[in-house]
């Protein structure tokens, strides 16, 4: 789901008239990880405002489960499953042009409402990677007060294995590194934050008997070797963190996107409707109805509030 589109454009203060084919077809040059986590999630469609999602627990390991030849069958047992649930969001923007904007030959593309929809496009996709990534709660929609329907991010999802109150450093990560993978089952890699954590992991690479110390890669792509299990975590530093955005907010999570069933729930497909013509003006609209669920968020951990 890469958001490329290239712009080309005159000196600033030259007036050179070019030959239309001599300017770039494409706009816009967005990088394709962008939205990196819009792109990775797995996509299917379900018809409700709704959607949850059973998760199911195991009892502890028992180490002591022997038997004597012919006795009566153990006590039986049985775990309650739980769910995970969140609400359908409804994204949109829309572009519009006037019928002589529409009419003008523009160097550099070939309409002026196509390059407004491919604008709204790339922004709209950019408006859901920052939800995705957030840590906003669900909101049911109540039509009476007004009140739309608001998903969860991957942030709010997160509930299990988190840290709510103590520092980001070194032994509190390896405290949740280790409860998703031991207790949970998890094996946690991706792990996205903003620029003030990832600069403080990359002071923890000093320590040479656990982390690189190789300064053309710390600030770059920090990896981190958990040396009591033997997991290594990639750190990606993420635009969209609310810490980055707002200054406040979860600002720390890694996940186990093959375990953990991360999707993209899809009510209405990416879709581009005709709007009205009205006031001398074309328009069109972009609308994507979707959420996000994860079927076993105890395989990820997160900090959260920190």
């Amino acid at each position: 789901m890469a958001n490329e589109v290239e712009y080309t454009y005159a000196a600033a203060g030259t007036r050179t008239v070019q030959p239309k084919d001599g300017w770039a077809d494409k706009i816009i040059r967005v990088s394709i990880e962008e939205t990196p986590l819009l792109s990775r999630l797995a996509r299917r469609g379900l018809k409700d405002i709704h959607p949850q999602i059973q998760e199911d627990d195991l009892q502890a390991i028992d180490t002591g489960n022997a038997h004597a030849e012919g006795a009566v069958a153990p006590a039986a047992s049985s775990t309650a499953r739980s769910t995970n649930d969140n609400y359908m969001q409804t994204f949109r923007k829309t572009a519009e042009v006037t019928t002589i904007q529409a009419n003008t030959a523009y160097y550099g593309h070939s309409g002026e409402l196509a390059y407004q929809l491919a604008l709204r496009g790339l922004e709209l996709k950019r408006d859901i990677e920052a939800q995705i990534i957030g840590d906003q709660a669900q909101q049911a929609p109540t039509p009476v007060n007004g009140r739309v329907g608001k998903m969860k991010g991957m942030g709010a999802i997160i509930t299990t294995n988190t840290d709510a109150v103590g520092d980001f450093n070194q032994v509190n990560l390896e405290a949740l590194v280790r409860a998703a993978h031991i207790t949970s089952g998890g094996d946690p890699s991706e792990c996205w934050m903003d620029g003030t954590r990832k600069n403080a992991v990359a002071a923890w690479t000093e320590q040479v008997t656990r982390y690189t110390t190789d300064k053309a890669t710390i600030y770059n792509n920090v990896q981190v070797f958990e040396s009591n299990i033997g997991l290594q975590l990639n750190f990606h530093l993420h635009r969209y963190m609310p810490q980055n955005i707002a200054g406040t907010g979860a600002v720390f999570f890694a996940l186990d996107f093959v375990k953990s069933g991360w999707e993209l729930i899809e009510q209405v497909p990416l879709n581009v409707k005709v709007l009205p013509f009205t006031g001398g003006k074309e328009s069109r609209q972009i609308e994507w109805v979707c959420t996000i669920l994860c079927g076993a968020e105890k395989a990820n951990f997160a900090f959260v509030g920190v």
